[in-house]
C-alpha cells in the first residue's frame, strides 16, 4: 500500500444563479471534477515522474449559496525519491498546489499566468541559469519558476485545466473561485474568460516513426467496407484491429465481384506494422501488403464422409464371350415390358448382337464411326468338339 507523503486542502467553487440553493447538475459537476483529478495528476507526473501519485478527495462540508466544496490534496510514493519542489518531501503537495494557482501568497501560478497572457502565443522562452524561465510575448514579457514553465508546456494539462472551466458554458453559472482551505479567495474565473483558458494546437503534430515490421499473419474477417480508404476490421483470434489492404489485385478481384465473403472467411497475408509516436501517445497501425490465400469458413461434420462416387449414365449390361476364334463382346439387346413378357422362355439362351473384338472401331475427327449393320451378326455358339470330355 502506498504510504502518504503529503497533503494539503483547497476549496473551489462555482458561483452563479443557477447555484443559490447549493445544488449542481451532476453533469456539469462530475466531468469538472474529473478533470481537477487530471490536472493535478498531470502535473504531478511533470513534476514528479510515475513514482508519485496524486488523489482527491472530497470533503462533505458543501456550503449553500453557491456551489462550494473542500477538496483534499494527497500525495502518495512507493519509494523514497528525491523531489524537484524546494523543502522537505512533507510540503510537496503544498508546493504542487502553489504551482497550479490554488494557494494564497504565491508568487504566480498557472491560473493567474494563463490570465495574464489573455490568449496570446508564446514566440519564445528562455531558460534562466536560477532557476528560472523567461516568456516572450508580442512585444512583452514575465520570468516564472521553471517548474510553472513545466506545467504550462503540457498539452495534457492545459487541457484537464480547460475541462475545469467547462461549467461555465452553462447558463446560470457565471464563475470559477479558488479559495484557500479556510475559505480565503486565491483566485476567481468570470464567465468571459473562459476562452483564454482554451488548450493550444500542439505544436508537433507528425508521427515519429519507431519500429517497423513485416510478416505473415492469418485473420478472421470480421467487417468489409467497400469504400475507398476506410479499414477493414478483422481478428487474429485474440484481439480485433483495423487494418489497411494494400493488395490492388486482391481489391479488382472484390470490386469485380470475383471474391466473396462470408462470416468468419480466412485470410493469409503479408502484413507490415508500423509503430510511431505522436503527440497523443504511441500508435500502431497494420497494412495488409499481398493476400496469399482466402479460405472459406470450416464447416465440421458430424459423420465421417468420403470421397462420393462418381455417378455414370445406365448403360445396357456388357457381357463378355469367348468363342472358338475371336473374343466378342455380347451387348443384351433391350426388350420392353410386353415383349419381355410374350416371349418364349429359352433355357440358358440368349439371343445377343455381336460385335467382333479383333476389328478396330473406325474413328474420325468427329468422333467413332458407327457399326453398320452388316457388321453385326447373330451370336451362335461354337461347335461342339467331338470326344471332348467334361472336366468335372
Amino acid at each position: 500500500m502506498s504510504a502518504v507523503a503529503s497533503e494539503a486542502t483547497i476549496r473551489i467553487a462555482y458561483d452563479g444563479d443557477a447555484l443559490q440553493s447549493g445544488t449542481m447538475d451532476v453533469r456539469d459537476l462530475a466531468p469538472a471534477l474529473l478533470a481537477l483529478s487530471d490536472l493535478f495528476d498531470g502535473a504531478n507526473k511533470v513534476l514528479n515522474g510515475p513514482d508519485r501519485a496524486i488523489q482527491l478527495r472530497i470533503r462533505h462540508d458543501v456550503k449553500r449559496g453557491s456551489f462550494d466544496v473542500g477538496i483534499q490534496v494527497v500525495q502518495t510514493w512507493a519509494s523514497k525519491i528525491v523531489s524537484l519542489f524546494a523543502g522537505d518531501a512533507a510540503s510537496s503537495a503544498a508546493n504542487l498546489i502553489e504551482i497550479l494557482g490554488f494557494a494564497i501568497g504565491a508568487p504566480l501560478g498557472l491560473l493567474k499566468l494563463i490570465k495574464w497572457l489573455r490568449g496570446r502565443a508564446v514566440q519564445r522562452v528562455e531558460l534562466l541559469n536560477d532557476n528560472g524561465a523567461r516568456l516572450i510575448v508580442e512585444g512583452d514579457e514575465i520570468i516564472i519558476s521553471r517548474p510553472l514553465a513545466m506545467v504550462f508546456n503540457d498539452l495534457g494539462v492545459r487541457r484537464a485545466l480547460a475541462a475545469v472551466m467547462s461549467p461555465l458554458n452553462r447558463d446560470g453559472i457565471d464563475s470559477f473561485v479558488a479559495k484557500t482551505a479556510d475559505g480565503v479567495v486565491v483566485e476567481q474565473v468570470a464567465k468571459d474568460e473562459r476562452g483564454v483558458f482554451s488548450p493550444p494546437d500542439a505544436v508537433d503534430t507528425t508521427s515519429k516513426p519507431i519500429n517497423i515490421s513485416e510478416f505473415k499473419q492469418a485473420y478472421t474477417i470480421v467487417s468489409v467496407t467497400f469504400k475507398d480508404g476506410n479499414k477493414w476490421r478483422v481478428s487474429d483470434g485474440q484481439s480485433t484491429i483495423a487494418v489497411t489492404i494494400e493488395d490492388a489485385d486482391f481489391l479488382r478481384r472484390v470490386n469485380n465481384h470475383d471474391v466473396s465473403f462470408v462470416k468468419d472467411d480466412v485470410i493469409r497475408c503479408e502484413v507490415r506494422q508500423e509503430q510511431s509516436m505522436t503527440p497523443s501517445g504511441l500508435k500502431t497501425e497494420v497494412f495488409v501488403k499481398r493476400v496469399l490465400e482466402h479460405q472459406h469458413t470450416y464447416r465440421q461434420m458430424i459423420l465421417p464422409m468420403s470421397e462420393a462416387a462418381t455417378v455414370r449414365p445406365a448403360l445396357p449390361p456388357v457381357e463378355r464371350a469367348i468363342g472358338s476364334g475371336d473374343e466378342v463382346l455380347a451387348f443384351s439387346a433391350p426388350q420392353s415390358n410386353e415383349e419381355t413378357a410374350n416371349a418364349p422362355s429359352v433355357a440358358k439362351e440368349e439371343t445377343a448382337v455381336a460385335v467382333t473384338a479383333s476389328r478396330p472401331l473406325e474413328t474420325n475427327s468427329e468422333g467413332p464411326r458407327h457399326v453398320q449393320p452388316t457388321d453385326i451378326s447373330p451370336s451362335k455358339p461354337g461347335p461342339k468338339k467331338k470326344g471332348a470330355k467334361r472336366k468335372r
